[in-house]
């Protein structure tokens, strides 16, 4: 089945990267991989992901999908339309494009002078807490724990940061406002792109439809941008 799922999900792998990123790296419970989509469960990021041809082929996994109580990740218009009724619950919305590093070649993470990079320990946790308003402390304290959070340093002062979600997409990207304009969001995300190929990840990341500087960076740096939308949908 996991073949199965990788080579239907291949069809359009920008779109579809977060699902074979979770299968690739063992998160993933294939539920369902045919002709007309693929269903799957990734317990590690609490999501049912889902991507399928049309309506009817949706249908019948729409019951299993509202009996998950999980977070949803759809890839097509239809499927947000029909799990909007189906899941009332579910009504936070997040439309994203997927950018994908898709060479294998490490970046370079040029830094001003007086700046450098380094993974972030839980010494530095309360700091990312305080700074990072768009996750649970619970949240943040996980990603440090799981080793994936760097750290931006102007001497001995954090200036920013970038980390992996548990879905695997690298974001959390911050800059503090003193230390903007002088290059570190890029040499973060070349860091954090070099740190997920050292981990035989393919790096990716999901950037908000109306976050037009992210994409432009993405872009400038050789990622490449999905057409299509996804969709998570959350309590």
């Amino acid at each position: 089945m996991k073949n199965a799922a990788l080579q239907w999900l291949s069809r359009d792998p920008l779109l579809h990267v977060c699902m074979s990123e979770s299968i690739r790296r063992g998160h993933a419970e294939i539920l369902y991989a045919g002709q007309d989509g693929v269903l799957l469960r990734d317990p590690v990021a609490e999501t049912m992901q889902a991507s399928f041809v049309s309506p009817a082929a949706l249908e019948p996994w729409v019951e299993t999908i509202r009996q998950s109580n999980l977070d949803v990740v759809v890839h097509q218009d239809f499927a947000e339309e029909r799990l909007a009724s189906a899941l009332p619950e579910r009504a936070g919305r997040m439309r994203c494009y997927h950018s994908v590093y898709t060479r294998e070649k490490h970046l370079e993470a040029a830094l001003p002078e007086g700046a450098h990079i380094e993974p972030l320990d839980s010494r530095w946790t309360p700091a990312l807490q305080k700074i990072y308003t768009h996750a649970t402390a619970e949240y943040i304290a996980g990603r440090v724990e799981a080793g994936v959070m760097l750290g931006a340093f102007w001497g001995a002062e954090l200036a920013g940061f970038i980390g992996e979600h548990t879905e695997g997409a690298l974001g959390m990207l911050e800059v503090l406002p003193d230390y903007r304009r002088r290059g570190l969001a890029r040499a973060l995300m070349a860091a954090a792109i070099n740190a997920a190929l050292d981990r035989g990840e393919r790096p990716f990341g999901q950037i908000l439809t109306t976050n037009d500087p992210s994409l432009a960076l993405s872009r400038s740096m050789g990622l490449q941008i999905s057409q299509g939308v996804v969709t998570w949908m959350f309590r």
